[in-house]
């Protein structure tokens, strides 16, 4: 019997499963520090959100909220900036100089949340001209015909629809929005927006489909 070649075996499996321990801590530590999404109950954010009573067509126009997450984050890391081609998967850059993509299916609401640490497409250049300004209010950001204005003061977001007078906004989101994203639908009846910023202090990502 070869007892070199056994105590050489030996030798290498412990070593194996010394790194493999060394390896799941190391894990562990990186699970730590990156961020996680949590799912919130829709219904809990839904009366947040709400058609305009200013608006031409409010009698005929519909919101639904169809996903809504906690961005939970390590008490060392911030959002910086969220961005999307469409209204997801949402792109994310952190403090960290890590740039993290969300995704989720889209079956009548959002769901099999994925958060992963990359990031396949580059911020899109917005071009729409801004034709009417809201006084007192601050352009957030525009998609797809779609604009976000921060009253700041009351951590309050209107959606205006881009061309349309300035007192007749879409939609009053209580949520103080830092990241507006759209896709309007190519039939012009609809659209589904996301929007990035925070309720109550924490860190969300709602997304809700407009009937126009």
């Amino acid at each position: 019997m070869n007892y070199l070649a056994i105590a050489a075996t030996l030798t290498t499996l412990a070593v194996t499963a010394g790194h493999g321990g060394s390896s799941s801590a190391d894990a562990a530590r990186r699970d730590a520090s990156a961020p996680t999404v949590r799912h919130v109950d829709e219904q809990q954010i839904a009366g947040r959100f709400a058609i305009s009573p200013r608006y031409s067509r409010r009698l005929t126009a519909r919101l639904s909220v169809v996903g809504a997450y906690e961005l939970v984050l390590p008490a060392n890391l911030a959002l910086v900036r969220a961005w999307s081609p469409g209204f997801r998967p949402v792109a994310m850059t952190f403090s960290d100089g890590v740039c993290r993509t969300f995704e989720a299916d889209y079956i009548h609401t959002l769901k099999n949340r994925r958060l992963s640490p990359t990031c396949a497409f580059n911020p899109p250049v917005d071009g729409a001209p801004i034709t009417v300004r809201r006084e007192g209010m601050r352009l957030v950001s525009s998609a797809w015909g779609f604009q976000a204005w921060a009253d700041d003061t009351h951590e309050r977001t209107v959606l205006t629809i881009a061309g349309r007078p300035a007192d007749e906004p879409l939609f009053d989101a209580s949520m103080a929005v830092t990241s507006m994203i759209a896709m309007r639908d190519p039939h012009g009846v609809g659209g589904d927006i996301t929007l990035v910023g925070t309720i109550n202090g924490k860190p969300m990502i709602v997304t809700v489909e407009v009937i126009l």
